[in-house]
């Protein structure tokens, strides 16, 4: 498995730690990790910055995410050329997040309105070789935040992925290993995010709906089964990329070493 981290962590340790961004991206490679996640619009609007501090760090973009508001029918023309400025650059995965509920809409015609324009998508993903997927969404007002909503989804659009997130199925009570089992077949990346019940000093939970708090964790220093699922991954042959993600950490460097050192043991 190919380990990858968000280029926001990097940015976030570099500022917490006072050292260049240039020296926190070589510090990343030269912990085992090979890969970036870049938001798609930073990256279109930064393309040659970008690309300079990964390549002189020998580390590449492997994923890429943007929010669209599919669900009030707009933004196609933008999740378009983003598609194709993916293909460009030669990157294959791409995290759609489709929108929100709004007051004047039902759950469900979010959802209808969201998978309408995904599928009108499709047919130029596929052509450029980008696969779009959906995550777990930790958002009360995301229409795809739990395994039962990302299901519905593949069932109305077979060409769609899941980027499967091990730590955002708590935020609506549900287990990580079940929603694992029943999206299994359609992972086409993970993200690999621990949780854990208290926190540091600095960092802000978010709170579950079911009032639990989730603070950031290194991974494999949290409460969520990720040993678990990387070790079914492992068995099942899974080739496709991990991003270890610990948003709102209050020692990103830390947790980002910690992490990548617990998962070239168990990957």
């Amino acid at each position: 498995m190919k380990i990858g981290v968000f280029l926001d962590h990097l940015r976030d340790a570099s500022t917490q730690t006072g050292e260049p961004l240039n020296k926190i991206a070589l510090r990343a490679a030269q912990a085992g990790i090979e890969f970036v996640h870049v938001n798609g619009n930073f990256w279109m609007e930064n393309e040659a910055r970008v690309d300079e501090l990964l390549e002189q760090a020998g580390l590449y973009v492997g994923s890429s995410d943007n929010i669209f508001h599919f669900t009030q029918n707009r933004d196609l023309d933008k999740a378009e050329k983003l598609i194709r400025f993916l293909s460009r650059k030669g990157v294959e995965q791409l995290l759609l997040i489709p929108g929100f509920v709004h007051a004047a809409q039902s759950r469900q015609s979010a959802m209808d309105e969201a998978a309408r324009c995904m599928k009108e998508l499709m047919y130029l993903a596929r052509s450029l070789h980008v696969k779009c997927s959906l995550e777990d969404y930790d958002n009360a007002s995301a229409p795809f935040g739990t395994w039962q909503e990302l299901k519905w989804y593949v069932d109305q659009i077979p060409e769609l992925g899941i980027s499967f997130d091990t730590g955002n199925f708590a935020f609506f009570g549900q287990h990580a290993l079940e929603a694992y089992e029943q999206l299994k077949p359609h992972i086409c990346h993970v993200h690999l995010k621990d949780r854990k019940y208290s926190g540091r000093s600095g960092e802000e939970p978010l709170r579950a709906l079911d009032g639990k708090l989730l603070y950031p964790s290194s991974v494999g220093g949290g409460e969520m089964p990720v040993k678990e699922i990387v070790s079914d991954l492992k068995k099942n042959g899974y080739q496709g990329g991990v991003l270890i993600e610990h948003f709102g950490s209050a020692d990103m460097m830390a947790d980002m070493l910690a992490s990548a050192e617990w998962l070239k043991a168990y990957a």
